[in-house]
């Protein structure tokens, strides 16, 4: 049985790719949920990435999904927001339960 893994771009399972695997649904939830508490807290992305000591576009990236937030980032991200800690991926697992 393959192993999927969030970080991967395409996964190939029984000879078919397949680009929307459980870990791309769970960093997008991830994502939609540090989105919804920047404008909560009406903080911006650039607020964010100068938190996080990242750049703009990675911020961005972050933020859209496209590539998941890492685990320093993810704590980091969270003390800066004022929440505990694994605030953010309780909420994207409860987003992704509803989802399914």
């Amino acid at each position: 049985m393959t192993r999927l893994t969030p970080h991967d771009e395409s996964r190939n399972i029984d000879g078919m790719t397949n680009h929307a695997a459980v870990g791309d649904a769970a960093a997008q939830h991830f994502a939609d949920e540090v989105r919804a508490e920047l404008a909560r807290q009406k903080k911006t992305a650039t607020d964010m990435a100068v938190a996080l000591d990242i750049t703009q576009h990675t911020a961005g990236r972050r933020l859209n999904g496209e590539v998941p937030f890492n685990v320093v980032e993810s704590i980091r991200l969270e003390r800066w927001l004022g929440l505990g800690a694994g605030e953010m991926s309780r909420r994207a697992e409860r987003a992704l339960a509803v989802a399914s």
